[in-house]
């Protein structure tokens, strides 16, 4: 069995530090599509879950601003098979554009 100590102490030297503490964690969803897709699954996704999110983002091969679709270039060719690339130059965007607005991905 585990045990959780807490230290009251601890993070409590600066009032920034405990006002980040208090505030909810801000979280940015993200998922991978194509333009195939945008106009009926991305749109569903739109207009469902991404409205709980704090941020959205589709990682798309063509931007729509409308829905959220950014064009994200990768290495290699358009395929499923180049998927690691894809994913790759996704969180490279996100780090780049995110990172610092966003606590959870």
């Amino acid at each position: 069995k585990i045990q959780i100590i807490q230290d009251n102490n601890i993070n409590n030297n600066t009032a920034a530090s405990n006002k980040k503490e208090e505030s909810p964690p801000k979280i940015l969803c993200i998922i991978y599509t194509h333009s195939g897709l945008h106009e009926t699954h991305l749109r569903a996704v739109v207009e469902t879950y991404a409205t709980r999110c704090d941020g959205f983002m589709a990682a798309s091969n063509s931007t729509n601003k409308s829905l959220g679709a950014v064009e994200i270039p990768h290495v290699g060719e358009e395929s499923y098979e180049n998927m690691w690339q894809k994913v790759r130059s996704i969180w490279l965007y996100v780090a780049k554009h995110y990172l610092d607005e966003f606590d959870w991905f």
